[in-house]
C-alpha cells in the first residue's frame, strides 16, 4: 500500500493527529550525522518543554531538575545540545522546516538533521479526466525525498511536525497504522518478564497460529533492547526490573492479523519503570502516552495483597490505577457509550498466578474473570478490584510467565486479549 498526500495518522509519541505530507524528513543514522552537519548543517531548533498530551510550557526553568531520563519518555525540557543559535527559517523553508536544520526530539532529546522538507503537493491539472477525479496523489517515500542528501544511507524517516514532539515516526508509518499499548504496573509486578514471554511466544509459529497472526516481527531497535531480556527468560532466569536505561524508548513490532490481512499495523508497547507510574509528577511527564493509548495493560502483583504480603511497594497498586483513572478523566469521557475520546480498554493481568494457586485462592485450571476476582478478594486485594471496576471496558487474565513449578500459563491469553481489546476499540 502506497501512502497518499491525504494520509493522516495519530503520532504514537505525542498523540497529535498529523498529516504525513506535513512531516519533514530527518536522518536517523548516527554514523552520518557529523558528515551531514559538515555538508548541510545549520542552526538547531530545540524542542520546547512538554507535559502530558504535548502541551508546551513557557517561561519555566527546568535546569535545576535532576536528570530523570527513563526508558518510557525522557524528562521534558531537554537542553538544546551544543549551544547552537536558533534562527528564523529561511525563505526556502516549507512548513517551518529546512534542509540542514537540527530538530531536537522531545522524546529522546536527540538532535537530528533535516535532509528534506515536507513534500510539495503536485499541482492540480486544469482539466481532469473522469477517472482522475478525487484520486489522491501518491506521497513520495522518505528515501525518495532524501535522495539529494544520502538517500537510504542516512536512514531517513518522517518526523512528527508538532513542536512538542519532532520525534522520528516508525519507518512503517506510510502503510501501517500505529497502535499504542501502555504496560502499567508497580515495581516487581513482572511487567518485563511478561513482555519477554509475549515476544518469545509470538515469535514461534505455534504462538502466531494460536494468536491468529500472519506476521509478527520485532523492529531492529526493539530487538537490540529485548534480546538479552528474552534470552534471560528462555534460560528460566528472573529478568531485571526495568529501571534507568534498561528499556529505552517505546518498543515497536510489525503485526498482521489473519482476520485483517490488508490492514497491517505497527504495535508500540511502552514499558517504563514502575516508579514512574507510582509518582503522579513523573507519570505526568514521562508516561503521557497513556492519554492516547489504544489499550492499557495493567499488571497486578498478588504478592502485594495484604494476606500474602511478600512484597511491599511505596504506593498501593489500587492507588496507581485510581491515579491513572483520574488523569484520564480530566481529558477523556469515561462513559461506556462515549463515541469519541473514550477511555481505552483496560486489560488486567494478574501476574504470578501460581502464587494465588499456592495460597489456595485460584484453581490452576480455572482462570475465568469471576474466579480471578474472587481470588483477589480472598487475599484481601479488594481495593484493586474496586479500582478496576471504575473502568468502562475491562478484561481479566491470569498468567504465570515464569512460575516456580511447571510451564508458563496464560501468556498467549494475555496477548490475544490485548489484540482483541485494542482493535475493537478503534
Amino acid at each position: 500500500m502506497t501512502a497518499t498526500f491525504d494520509r493522516a495518522v495519530v503520532c504514537p509519541f505525542c498523540g497529535g493527529e498529523i498529516l504525513l505530507a506535513e512531516c519533514p524528513i530527518v536522518a536517523t543514522n548516527d554514523l552520518m550525522m557529523a558528515r551531514l552537519l559538515d555538508e548541510i548543517g545549520g542552526a538547531s531548533t530545540p524542542a520546547p518543554p512538554v507535559v502530558s498530551g504535548g502541551d508546551q510550557i513557557s517561561d519555566v526553568d527546568f535546569g535545576d531538575l535532576e536528570d530523570t531520563d527513563g526508558p518510557g519518555r525522557p524528562a521534558p525540557a531537554p537542553a538544546a545540545p551544543a549551544r547552537v543559535a536558533v534562527v528564523a527559517p529561511p525563505r526556502t523553508a516549507r512548513g517551518g522546516f529546512w534542509v540542514g536544520q537540527q530538530l531536537v526530539s522531545a522524546i529522546d532529546s536527540v538532535a537530528r538533521v533535516v535532509v528534506a522538507g515536507p513534500p510539495v503537493p503536485p499541482e492540480e491539472p486544469e482539466k481532469k479526466r473522469f477517472w482522475q477525479a478525487d484520486r489522491p496523489e501518491a506521497l513520495p517515500s522518505a528515501v525518495e525525498l532524501a535522495a539529494d542528501h544520502g538517500g537510504s544511507r542516512v536512514r531517513p524517516a518522517r518526523a512528527c511536525p508538532r513542536r512538542a514532539c519532532h520525534h522520528p515516526l516508525p519507518i512503517e508509518i506510510d502503510d501501517r497504522d500505529p497502535f499504542v499499548v501502555a504496560l502499567v504496573g508497580n515495581t516487581s509486578a513482572s511487567k518485563t518478564t511478561l513482555l519477554a514471554a509475549l515476544v518469545q511466544q509470538a515469535e514461534r509459529a505455534e504462538g502466531r497460529e494460536v494468536l491468529g497472526l500472519d506476521e509478527f516481527t520485532v523492529s531492529e531497535r526493539a530487538t537490540r533492547v529485548l534480546r538479552p531480556i528474552v534470552r534471560q527468560y528462555r534460560r528460566g532466569e528472573r529478568t531485571v526490573a526495568t529501571e534507568g536505561e534498561a528499556l529505552k524508548g517505546p518498543l515497536d513490532f510489525n503485526i498482521t492479523l489473519a482476520s485483517h490481512p490488508d490492514e497491517p499495523i505497527v504495535l508500540i508497547i511502552n514499558d517504563i519503570p514502575g516508579e514512574t507510574y507510582m509518582d503522579p509528577d513523573l507519570r505526568a511527564m514521562l508516561a503521557s502516552h497513556i492519554q492516547w493509548a489504544d489499550a492499557i495493560l495493567f499488571v497486578v502483583n498478588p504478592e502485594e495483597a495484604p494476606s500474602i504480603d511478600v512484597w511491599e511497594s511505596d504506593i498501593d497498586q489500587a492507588t496507581v490505577l485510581n491515579g491513572i483513572h483520574s488523569d484520564l478523566s480530566q481529558i477523556l469521557d469515561p462513559s461506556p457509550d462515549a463515541s469519541v475520546d473514550r477511555f481505552p480498554p483496560l486489560v488486567v493481568v494478574v501476574a504470578k498466578a501460581d502464587v494465588l494457586a499456592r495460597e489456595g485462592a485460584l484453581d490452576r485450571d480455572d482462570h475465568r474473570p469471576a474466579a480471578i476476582v474472587k481470588a483477589l478478594v480472598q487475599v484481601e486485594a479488594d481495593d484493586v478490584v474496586a479500582a478496576v471496576e471504575r473502568w468502562p471496558d475491562v478484561e481479566w487474565v491470569a498468567a504465570a510467565a515464569l512460575p516456580d513449578d511447571g510451564p508458563p500459563t496464560g501468556v498467549i491469553d494475555v496477548f490475544a486479549t490485548v489484540l482483541r481489546a485494542m482493535t475493537s476499540a478503534r
